[in-house]
């Protein structure tokens, strides 16, 4: 695989990860250690402390450190394909962390990404020792009271349009610093949207008119 090649001749690796990537980052950054590379965590954003109880949180830095002589920008990936294709041992922290990265891109399992397969490596997960029960609490049962006040905010002034197929949002300041949110926690509260009936496309803008985040159906 090519993202393994990368690592063959590097002495000291970088991982970069955002709030979408982090669960796969962790995982990365195990199976890296397993190589006996030198490597660090750099987080393109303030990540969201609903992953802390993931491996390596703590290592998380904000600046390319010197010296690095490889980079690894992650995208939005099953990375448990990619370990599977290269036929990667997987390790209990590796499986938590990917179990985790499964949750979170699944929407809290109401995606169109949650079919057979899904179910069926989510099963394979904790076979190899995913700590399932951990991931679940933090990921579905630790959202701060800010995102739930932020959350009755915005529903109340989401808007349908296209015959109910697109939800809108308009993320207010004022509302934003009533309830103490975030901007990732506005976001989420956005991609909840497409569990409503007929609901395909989230739409959340700024006060300005700026996108700030769209999201689709698959």
């Amino acid at each position: 695989m090519v993202l393994f090649s990368k690592f063959e001749d590097a002495k000291h690796i970088v991982i970069e990860c955002d709030n979408d990537t982090f669960c796969n980052g962790s995982a990365l950054y195990t199976y890296i250690l397993t190589m006996h590379k030198k490597v660090s965590f750099v987080s393109l954003e303030k990540i969201d402390k609903r992953y802390a109880f993931l491996p390596w949180y703590d290592k998380l830095r904000e600046h390319l450190p010197s010296g690095a002589d490889c980079v690894v920008s992650l995208e939005k990936i099953s990375l448990y394909e990619v370990f599977l294709q290269a036929n990667i041992k997987i390790n209990k922290k590796m499986a938590t962390s990917l179990y985790a990265a499964y949750l979170v891109d699944s929407c809290k399992l109401q995606g169109a990404k949650v079919d057979g397969t899904f179910f069926a490596r989510m099963s394979e997960l904790i076979t190899l020792g995913a700590d399932y029960k951990e991931c679940r609490k933090y990921l579905f049962k630790s959202e701060s009271l800010s995102l739930f006040r932020l959350k009755a905010l915005m529903f109340g002034k989401m808007m349908l349009k296209d015959d109910a197929r697109t939800a809108l949002f308009i993320l207010n300041e004022d509302d934003m610093k009533s309830s103490g949110a975030s901007l990732n926690e506005a976001i989420e509260i956005s991609k909840e949207a497409l569990s409503i009936v007929h609901v395909q496309k989230v739409l959340l803008y700024d006060e300005t008119n700026n996108l700030i985040h769209m999201q689709e159906e698959i």
